[in-house]
């Protein structure tokens, strides 16, 4: 398995570069390997773990355990609280690139509720509002035919699968997703990557951008594709 890489780092945060299958949080409160490397390298002071600032290791937000890119985490626990409250504030402009099936329009956005219904979530009355922002990058079939289009994606709010419910409640399912895919997923993992994360830092009182290119076995499979020159 491919191991984190710390891509940003000042003496308030650190940006991870996350692969995909690794866990973020566990929600019963146990530590996961992510959180043991960021234990093991050091990035959270011994003396900062206790409370909440330990249960989640300094770890800002999450990321599903497909979903590779970057995650941000605080070295002190006053850094948390005040970045968790900038996620929640939406001051924290959050981009992912991801494949999905069939031709979408060639920007939109999404706002629909999101519920959980027993294991997986799905838009529905009564969930929690959520909104996603998109635009294609490029549209592309495989030698099969099939069309695929590249995006670019930006999220206003944190829900729980929200880009992969979306984008399957519209009809264009991310690829490699195995649980709200087309039920024929062949591809060995997750196309969506958190690609760019970009803030005015609170501490240092200027802009950061922190960006993680799209990982290799990610590039390779898209470059399979034929470019429609027809966007």
């Amino acid at each position: 398995m491919t191991s984190p890489k710390i891509i940003y780092q000042d003496k308030f945060v650190a940006a991870i570069d996350k692969p995909s299958g690794w866990v973020t949080l566990y929600s019963d409160g146990r530590p996961t390997l992510l959180q043991k490397w960021l234990r093991k390298e050091g990035i959270v002071k011994e003396e900062e773990k206790k409370g909440e600032f330990k249960k989640r290791t300094g770890i800002i937000h999450r990321l599903d355990k497909d979903t590779s890119g970057v995650l941000l985490v605080a070295k002190a626990p006053t850094v948390l609280a005040t970045f968790r409250r900038l996620f929640k504030e939406r001051k924290i402009k959050k981009e992912y690139l991801a494949l999905v099936r069939g031709k979408t329009p060639q920007a939109g956005e999404i706002k629909a509720p999101i519920k959980r219904e027993r294991d997986f979530w799905r838009v529905a009355p009564g969930g929690r509002m959520a909104i996603t922002k998109f635009s294609c990058l490029n549209y592309l079939t495989n030698k099969e035919g099939e069309e695929f289009s590249f995006l670019k994606i930006r999220i206003l709010t944190g829900r729980t699968h929200q880009i992969r419910v979306h984008f399957k409640y519209l009809g264009y399912p991310l690829v490699g997703d195995k649980i709200y895919g087309s039920g024929k997923e062949s591809f060995p993992r997750l196309f969506l990557h958190a690609f760019r994360l970009s803030f005015f830092h609170p501490f240092l009182k200027r802009r950061v951008t922190i960006t993680s290119p799209l990982p290799e076995e990610l590039q390779k499979w898209r470059e399979t594709l034929k470019v429609d020159k027809e966007k």
